[in-house]
């Protein structure tokens, strides 16, 4: 696709280009973490029947959580339980034990399992805090050893991460329990979305990260060689910051939450997968002997990386980063790299190959989504369908986030989320969406074609009969700069 800036732009860009412009902020979080998983040539595990998983998780949990709060003080999931699910069946996993839940029970108790692989959701369980996971039925092969081969320790790895997230960063009302990420979000206003990869793709911001992290594992992994590590990252670091402001501006907020969510996950599947998780050198042996650099384009997987590999060269060097980053607005990579006299490097010949073909294979895998999309979103003739965040009952799958010039705001290809809207559901699953702001909301943005068959609109009700586009529900319709737009309406 050729880039053509904003000199055309269809109605609903027009309308929205203000509104978009500087949103840093993650408007929805995908089904799990991401990661650089490649199945190019390498084999998937597959998920072993329920009961196993479930027992296997037990093992997990029970090794691991009564020993969260030595990973980050106060981050005790001691008591806290583990529901997996795969909308067949459902176990309760704690540290004492596994038991089979009749899927009537979790209803009865109010919750609801997760319509998607890698969904997950807090929950409240026999008056314990805990989360429900319906588990990937396979799991592909992670380049920098991030994510574990297997269906159990990814499942629990996600379990681990997204309860970091809800119990030890944020509220019961999903404030910041962290000050310091409060600042971190307002000093990211008018960046850039922290999570977008521009298509197509933008190859050298990518390098430029990617050696940050590259630079601060090797600083972990390298005793000896950690002062010229360190001088390295501090030189990727100010040139990444120095020619891309606007990202810039943006990704501290996101290196800090994810950055040490990752790390706790990390720290947690160490523990779970060696022999004795109170032995310290067991765990650093286990993440030094798996954890790998980064040669492939994956601007969402980036701060993940970056962050958890800070924290662990921060633990080597003796540095209490974790009281830092809930007390100032800070990321891992600054409490590391303070002080540090960046070295000029040169950029390593496999990087920038390996960043150059996958960003140029991650273009042709993507051109089929989001060039009809945009061109979509370009066609005056074409519905713009709007439904709210506020009204989905699922956690966001995707292919990722992206954006382009044509269409300024954050792409999400093959989306699955479902909605419950007044006068029925909405179910989205593998179509390409935009998160639209407006007007102090989130929209999911799709275009609709008003001849196609699956479309129909018979006063506020619009049917869609789609097996990707799917239901049937109320909307109020508006038309800006000649285009419609169908606002889906809450219940």
């Amino acid at each position: 696709m050729t880039s053509t800036g904003n000199a055309y732009v269809s109605g609903l860009v027009a309308l929205l280009l203000a509104a978009a412009s500087g949103c840093a902020a993650d408007a929805a979080q995908p089904e799990a973490p991401p990661s650089a998983v490649s199945s190019a040539g390498a084999a998937e595990a597959t998920a072993p029947p329920l009961p196993e998983l479930a027992s296997r998780l037990q093992e997990h949990v029970a090794a691991v959580w009564p020993r969260t709060s030595r990973i980050w003080p106060g981050a005790d999931f001691t008591r806290h339980v583990l529901l997996v699910s795969d909308g067949r069946g459902a176990w309760a996993v704690d540290k004492d034990g596994k038991r089979e839940v009749p899927l009537a029970d979790l209803a009865k108790g109010g919750v609801t399992v997760p319509p998607n692989e890698g969904g997950f959701g807090a929950v409240t369980w026999d008056g314990r805090r805990g989360i429900i996971v319906r588990p990937a039925r396979t799991a592909g092969v992670d380049p920098t050893g991030f994510d574990t081969a297997d269906v159990a320790g990814r499942t629990f790895g996600l379990a681990t991460h997204e309860q970091f997230h809800t119990y030890v960063q944020q509220d019961k009302k999903g404030g910041w329990v962290w000050e310091s990420l409060r600042a971190l979000e307002e000093k990211a206003e008018g960046g850039e979305d922290t999570r977008a990869q521009h298509y197509p793709t933008r190859t050298e911001p990518r390098m430029y990260r990617a050696m940050v992290y590259n630079s601060l594992l090797a600083a972990y992994k390298e005793p000896a060689e950690r002062r010229k590590h360190l001088a390295a990252a501090a030189h990727w670091q100010r040139t990444w910051a120095a020619k891309y402001p606007d990202e810039a501006k943006a990704q501290p907020m996101l290196d800090a939450l994810e950055g040490s969510a990752r790390y706790f996950e990390s720290m947690a599947v160490a523990m779970a997968l060696v022999e004795d998780p109170d032995d310290p050198a067991q765990v650093r042996g286990r993440l030094t002997g798996t954890l790998k650099p980064l040669r492939a384009v994956n601007k969402n997987f980036e701060p993940y990386a970056v962050g958890a590999s800070a924290l662990f060269t921060a633990d080597a060097m003796g540095l209490n980063a974790r009281q830092a980053l809930v007390e100032e607005p800070v990321t891992p990579q600054d409490v590391v790299l303070k002080g540090v006299v960046p070295a000029a490097q040169s950029m390593p010949p496999d990087v920038k190959r390996g960043i150059e073909e996958s960003a140029a294979a991650s273009d042709r895998k993507l051109a089929p989504d989001i060039e009809p999309f945009v061109a979509g979103m370009n066609d005056k003739s074409k519905w713009i369908l709007l439904a709210p965040l506020s009204a989905a009952i699922s956690t966001l799958g995707g292919s990722g986030f992206y954006t382009t010039d044509e269409v300024p705001l954050t792409i999400v290809p093959k989306a699955r989320l479902h909605f419950r809207l007044r006068g029925g559901n909405l179910d989205i699953d593998g179509v390409t969406v935009a998160e639209v702001p407006m007007e102090g909301q989130i929209y999911f943005g799709t275009p609709l074609d008003p001849r196609d068959r699956t479309v129909s609109l018979k006063g506020r009700t619009l049917t869609l009969t789609s097996p990707s586009l799917k239901g049937t529900f109320t909307v109020t319709s508006k038309t800006d700069e000649g285009q419609r737009f169908l606002y889906a309406q809450e219940p």
